[in-house]
C-alpha cells in the first residue's frame, strides 16, 4: 500500500495502471501536434497540472528521478510546441522519451512490498 499526503492508502497496483494510462495520455500529443499545436499546448496545459497534482499526492513518486524526468519532459513540450524549432520530429522524440519513461515507472519499482518502508 501507498499512504498519500491525504492520509489514503492506495494499492500499488493502483499506482502501476495510472502509469500505464499515462502512456496513452502522452501519445495522444502527437495527432494533437500534428493537427494544431495551440490544442496540444492547451492539452498538456492540463496534462502537466495533472501530473504535478499526483506528484504532490503520493510522496512515492515526489523523489523519483524518473518521475522528476517525466515531468520535465511534458513541462518542456509545454513551454516549447509553439516554437519554430519544435518540429513534429522534436515532438516525436519527446513523447517517446516520455513514453519510455512511464514504462520504466509502470515495471514495477513499487511492487512486491510496502513502498513506506523503501
Amino acid at each position: 500500500m501507498i499512504t498519500t499526503t491525504l492520509l489514503l492508502d492506495v494499492p500499488v497496483e493502483t499506482l502501476e495502471k495510472y502509469y500505464c494510462g499515462l502512456i496513452g495520455k502522452i501519445f495522444k500529443i502527437l495527432p494533437l501536434a500534428e493537427e494544431d499545436k495551440s490544442s496540444a499546448q492547451a492539452y498538456l496545459n492540463g496534462f502537466n497540472t495533472e501530473l504535478d497534482g499526483c506528484r504532490e499526492l503520493l510522496a512515492v513518486v515526489k523523489d523519483d528521478p524518473r518521475y522528476i524526468s517525466l515531468l520535465s519532459i511534458i513541462a518542456w513540450l509545454r513551454k516549447h510546441i509553439m516554437d519554430d524549432y519544435c518540429t513534429l520530429d522534436v515532438i516525436k522524440r519527446e513523447v517517446f522519451a516520455a513514453i519510455s519513461v512511464c514504462k520504466e515507472l509502470e515495471c514495477g519499482s513499487y511492487a512486491g512490498g510496502d513502498v513506506n518502508e523503501r
